[in-house]
């Protein structure tokens, strides 16, 4: 029996090391003049998903903690940006990101 609990004692605490530390980055994203962004998308650089922000420009995305990533912002019409972090376990660091339109250099007619 001691052998038993021994044993899931040890299985409890190898599963409880092996478990993902979460932080996360919360904010608003908003244009030149101040006004809140809808559907902007927000993506962990280097994945596939992500999640847009709401009708008053407001965001939260889980990440993991204690190792570097960039979250990249993107909206068509807009200059895409990218914005590095590193959280420890449990923190949550909140921004407020301005996007600025993309300028779209003229075309010389010959």
């Amino acid at each position: 029996m001691r052998t038993l609990f021994s044993l899931l004692l040890l299985f409890v605490s190898l599963s409880s090391f092996s478990q993902t530390k979460t932080a996360w980055v919360r904010g608003r994203v908003i244009d030149e003049n101040e006004n809140p962004m809808a559907k902007v998308s927000v993506v962990t650089l280097g994945k596939t998903t992500g999640i847009t922000t709401n009708d008053s420009g407001y965001f939260r995305i889980k990440a993991t903690a204690g190792r570097s990533f960039a979250l990249v912002f993107s909206f068509s019409g807009y200059n895409q940006v990218q914005k590095n972090f590193y959280l420890s376990d449990g923190e949550e660091e909140k921004i407020t990101l301005q996007m600025e339109k993309a300028v779209k250099p003229l075309k010389r007619l010959k």
